[in-house]
């Protein structure tokens, strides 16, 4: 039985031009193993791929090439936005007052836990933004949250379990207005941009955020490499989280994973040329999907459905029974009832949850997501094996 993949939300596959890159790159004349921050040769054929790779990246959101910090991955960079700008609130105040978090309660569990973390030894107080029923956050509630300690609001860009957009642009003009009228560069504003990177037209200049982060292989780049973007102007407001030497302008200390940065400046440059143009192919299938489900399982629930989407994320309520992406994968589709973080744990989706979703939906809620090598057949055969399944409870 051919495996239908319909999880690339969670995992993307590495496009074969991404790796055929990164392959060339290290046979080339063999010197693509040498140290960037070494000064022979070998080191500054590897420094002079990683200047490449940054700049394509940077091309790729609308931004300086000197605004890029590679880490080893987006969880690492969300850590880096929170604790470093805590961090450095602390050290500018001599720790004498208190930092504050504004963080929207549908995050990533990386931001999440990190937040909580922070407030757990004392380093912050955290308050989360309440989204609506279709799980926007709700921007009038985030305005009233802000106070002089607020260092940092973290919103995502694109939510990775129902796909919704949320309205980065408002958030950013009001911070904008508060910063201006207070006379202070608190808070900075933080977008977990993931989900966003290979389908939305991705501009952090217009988007107007000071962080944001961003993932290789949700673009259908390698594993284990991710990047902050860091505005110029606010570069001193974080304290990097990794010392030692001065990579990455002295934002994270370690030698640079040159090959896997190599496979994300290739990716995100495929981002601007290619994939972001098959998001309207994508959003055709996903949209077709989830109206065919619903059309032959009565009683199905698309989630965020009046709300703005990403093409590529479908959530769904099945009226079946629990853990049906269990049954679904013994199917032969590679699904997951949300994000792949928190898959070998029994906690509902605290995503659905701040939506107000009833328990006993968030338990049979799926999330399906697509890409660019998803074709019509699939999507075809996919319906029939979820009806099959659904059929059998």
């Amino acid at each position: 039985m051919e495996r239908i993949y319909a999880d690339y939300a969670a995992t993307t596959p590495c496009d074969s031009r991404v790796i055929d890159a990164m392959i060339s790159f290290n046979s080339y004349e063999k010197q693509g193993f040498g140290n960037p921050s070494s000064l022979h040769s070998f080191g500054q054929v590897a420094l002079t791929a990683v200047d490449y790779a940054r700049e394509r990246c940077a091309q790729a959101i609308t931004a300086h090439r000197d605004e890029i910090v590679f880490t080893g991955c987006a969880t690492e960079a969300n850590n880096l936005a929170l604790s470093g700008t805590v961090a450095q609130f602390k050290k500018r105040n001599k720790d004498t007052a208190i930092p504050h978090l504004v963080i929207s309660s549908i995050e990533h569990a990386s931001v999440l836990t990190t937040a909580l973390q922070l407030e757990k030894d004392g380093l912050a107080h955290v308050s989360f933004i309440p989204v609506t029923k279709n799980g926007v956050v709700d921007v009038g509630a985030m305005e009233k949250m802000i106070t002089p300690k607020t260092v940092l609001v973290s919103c995502m860009a694109v939510n990775n379990e129902t796909g919704v957009i949320q309205p980065i642009e408002r958030i950013a003009a009001f911070l904008v207005a508060y910063k201006k009228q207070e006379k202070t560069i608190w808070p900075l504003f933080h977008t977990d941009a993931v989900q966003a990177l290979s389908v939305l037209d991705v501009n952090v200049m217009r988007w107007g955020v000071d962080l944001a982060t961003f993932s290789a292989h949700k673009a259908y780049g390698p594993k284990g490499v991710g990047m902050l973007f860091v505005r110029n102007d606010i570069r001193n407001a974080i304290s990097p989280l990794i010392v030692g030497g001065d990579q990455e302008m002295g934002m994270r200390a370690g030698t640079e994973n040159v090959s896997g940065i190599v496979g994300f400046g290739e990716a995100a440059h495929w981002c601007v040329h290619a994939y972001r143009k098959d998001a309207e192919k994508i959003k055709n299938l996903s949209d077709y999907f989830a109206r065919t489900i619903q059309e032959k399982l009565p009683g199905s629930i698309l989630w965020g459905a009046d709300a703005p989407r990403a093409p590529h994320i479908v959530s769904l309520y099945l009226p079946s029974f629990d853990r049906l992406w269990i049954a679904l994968d013994a199917a032969g589709v590679a699904v997951s009832s949300g994000a792949a973080c928190r898959q070998r744990q029994a906690s509902l989706s605290h995503v659905l949850s701040a939506m107000g979703v009833f328990e006993q939906q968030a338990q049979q809620t799926v999330r399906f997501s697509f890409g660019n090598y998803t074709t019509k057949k699939e999507i075809d055969d996919l319906v029939r094996r979820v009806i099959l399944v659904v059929s059998k409870k």
